[in-house]
C-alpha cells in the first residue's frame, strides 16, 4: 500500500519489485487513485501526508459558488481557507459573513468504482500476497509460479484483460470509530486480508479509515465472494462471522 496512505510497515524489501515496474506502478496505478479528489479529501481530513509529510490541500466549494482550498496549518492544527480570487472580489463575497459555508468539491466517500480503482486494489492485493509469502512460511497462497494470478498480474502491470474488472468500494465503519480492543484515542488507519475460496478464487480486501475496497485476484468477477458472504452471513472478509 502506498506510503501516501500512511503505510510504513507493509513494504516489500528492495529488489522484490524491479525499478521499472515500481516506477510504472507508482505513476500509472497508485497515483490516479491516491491523487483523486475523493482520496485527497480523505487524506486531508485524516491528516495523512505524503512521503515528505505534506498533507494535501482539499478542494472545496463555498455556498456563494466560489471555489477554494482547505489548508491544514500544522503549527496551529487549524484549517484555513485559501480563495484564488482578487482581494476586491473576496471582500465583497464575504461581507457580513463571519464564517462562510463550505461544501466538499468531492466527498471522502465518493471514490467511484472504476478500472483505475480495480487496478489499484488488485496491485495492493498482489503485493500483499507476495509480502505474506516472503515473511511467513506456510502462507495460504503459494506465490511461486501461481499461474492463477497471471491474469491479475497482466491487468495490474500492463492494463491487459477485460474492460471491466469488478471492484467494490463501500464504507464499513466511520473513520473515527473506536473499537473495544483499541487503546483510547487509537484509530484504525488500514486493514488488509485475503480469502482463499477452494482452489480457484482469491479475494483481497483492504480498508482505509473504514473505506473498504475489494477485488477478486483470480478473475474479474466478484460473484464467488458474494456467494461466500451470503453463505456465511458475513458483512466483509475483514470481519467475518464464524464459519
Amino acid at each position: 500500500m502506498p506510503e501516501a496512505l500512511e503505510n510504513d510497515s507493509l513494504v516489500l524489501s528492495p529488489g522484490a519489485v524491479c525499478n521499472a515496474c515500481n516506477n510504472y506502478l507508482g505513476r500509472k496505478v497508485e497515483a490516479p487513485v491516491v491523487s483523486s479528489a475523493a482520496m485527497v479529501a480523505l487524506r486531508h481530513l485524516q491528516g495523512v501526508g505524503n512521503k515528505r509529510g505534506r498533507i494535501p490541500n482539499m478542494p472545496v466549494r463555498l455556498a456563494n459558488g466560489m471555489e477554494a482550498e482547505m489548508i491544514l496549518d500544522r503549527s496551529s492544527a487549524r484549517r484555513l481557507l485559501e480563495v484564488d480570487a482578487p482581494e476586491v472580489v473576496t471582500k465583497g463575497a464575504f461581507t457580513g459573513a463571519s464564517r462562510p459555508t463550505v461544501g466538499y468539491a468531492a466527498a471522502p466517500d465518493s471514490l467511484r468504482t472504476s478500472r483505475e480503482v480495480a487496478r489499484f486494489v488488485a496491485k495492493s492485493g498482489y503485493e500483499y500476497i507476495a509480502l505474506e509469502n516472503l515473511h511467513h512460511v506456510g502462507s495460504l497462497v503459494n506465490f511461486d509460479g501461481a499461474p492463477e494470478l497471471d491474469p491479475c498480474r497482466r491487468f495490474v502491470r500492463y492494463g491487459q484483460g477485460p474492460d471491466t474488472w469488478e471492484v467494490s468500494v463501500r464504507r464499513i465503519y466511520e473513520a473515527d470509530t473506536q473499537f473495544a480492543d483499541d487503546e483510547p484515542g487509537d484509530q484504525r488507519v488500514s486493514e488488509l486480508d485475503f480469502l482463499v475460496l477452494g482452489d480457484q478464487h482469491i479475494i483481497f480486501a483492504m480498508s482505509i479509515f473504514g473505506l473498504e475496497m475489494y477485488v477478486c485476484l483470480t478473475g474479474p468477477s466478484l460473484a464467488p465472494y458474494r456467494h461466500w458472504l451470503k453463505a456465511t452471513g458475513s458483512e466483509t472478509l475483514l470481519y467475518p462471522k464464524a464459519v
